[in-house]
């Protein structure tokens, strides 16, 4: 018959194996609420370097959504915390749900939507809520906003680590 075929186990092994999410930062996403210090409440991560602000949920702009700052806050942050353990949590972008604009997770760069973080109001611009509620400036010049046509796309791992060098070099 010819020579046996080599054995190719090991790497349909490793490619059956599902991927473990590689978050090259550890922690976890909270809702940290200061009532007498006069900051919104934050969407914060805690690493093991110290809490990154994410997002500071301030006070006006989800109002008409039904949702006091808190509650979005809380809402979010418990999301932000499943998607992160599943590992979805890559790219923040845009996208429509039920024919209302949303923000959501995906786990690619131009990938569709995988998990659903803060639905809108009819009409309001998805984009131009993601870049209020994250500093894009500052994403921008870390290298963390992507635009594909009408959608941002956030990338969670430059914007949290970016974030941290910010924090260390206060």
């Amino acid at each position: 018959h010819g020579a046996a075929k080599p054995t190719v186990e090991v790497e349909e092994f490793e490619i059956i194996l599902p991927a473990e999410p590689a978050h090259e930062l550890a922690g976890t996403f909270a809702c940290v609420e200061s009532p007498y210090s006069g900051v919104a409440p934050t969407t914060v991560f805690y690493s093991p370097e110290g809490a990154l602000p994410v997002i500071h949920w301030v006070s006006d702009y989800f109002a008409g959504s039904g949702y006091d700052p808190l509650t979005r806050c809380r809402q979010v942050s418990d999301r932000f915390e499943r998607y992160y353990e599943a590992g979805v949590l890559n790219y923040i972008t845009t996208g429509i749900v039920n024919r209302l604009p949303v923000i959501c997770v995906s786990d690619e760069l131009g990938g569709p939507c995988q998990g659903l973080l803060l639905t809108l109001k009819p009409g309001q611009n998805a984009s131009f809520v993601v870049q209020r509620l994250f500093d894009l400036s500052y994403g921008r010049r870390v290298g963390a906003l992507y635009e594909s046509g009408s959608r941002v796309y956030i990338d969670v791992e430059n914007y949290l680590s970016g974030l941290e060098q910010l924090e260390s070099s206060r």
